[in-house]
């Protein structure tokens, strides 16, 4: 699949003529050509329904089935721009005790994916935070026991200066980390974080960088 750039908020695929991948209810896959320069997320969420690549579905039959579902990611930095991270409990269905971001997780159908990250940053990390709203990616990748992640996922940051009461349940572990020996560890242990933390991270902290949550 063709993984989109972002910017402005808007997937932007920088040729004419990149393709992406939709799987319909009946199990069919086919290719959808994309002839515009720029398409909003909204537009693309709107397209790729009509398709039926979008329908309400269960999280773990999304992931079997590989079905496009949204998705969003929270990274939660301190005031000395360490990030927050969690290890994944190794109960979780896909990517058990890796390390990644501070919380990601599905909308509830019909549910607002800001509300849905404030929600689910209390149910597994313990706190609240004002979040700010990045960007949004999409990927396709297949993990491990034949699942596959294919999300629309939006990105969140916000800032905390507290210490998170995690759910056991979900998280093994977290700590704070800085950024560059964090960058430096995924160079040299790669395995032990999970592919959307690696795939977006250089994304996330050139954004950060300038904006509004970072300043104020």
């Amino acid at each position: 699949m063709q993984i989109a750039n972002v910017k402005q908020r808007q997937i932007w695929f920088p040729r004419v003529g990149d393709q992406i991948w939709v799987r319909t209810p009946q199990n069919r896959t086919y290719r959808v050509w994309v002839r515009e320069r720029n398409i909003t997320e909204n537009q693309l969420y709107r397209r790729l329904l009509a398709c039926g690549s979008l329908v309400s579905t269960q999280k773990i039959q999304a992931h079997r089935d590989g079905k496009l579902h949204r998705a969003f990611s929270i990274f939660v930095f301190n005031a000395l721009d360490e990030v927050l991270l969690q290890k994944r409990a190794d109960t979780k269905y896909h990517s058990g005790g890796l390390w990644t971001n501070t919380c990601c997780s599905h909308p509830r159908p019909g549910e607002d994916h800001h509300h849905a990250a404030r929600r689910r940053l209390h149910e597994e990390m313990g706190f609240d935070c004002e979040l700010q709203e990045l960007f949004s990616f999409t990927y396709h990748v297949k993990l491990n026991d034949n699942l596959f992640e294919h999300e629309l996922d939006r990105v969140f940051v916000g800032r905390y200066e507290g210490q998170p009461v995690p759910n056991s349940d979900e998280v093994a572990d977290w700590k704070w980390m800085n950024i560059d020996i964090l960058k430096q560890d995924i160079q040299e242990n790669p395995q032990h974080y999970t592919y959307w933390f690696k795939l977006v991270l250089d994304r996330v902290i050139k954004h950060y960088a300038r904006s509004d949550c970072r300043r104020g």
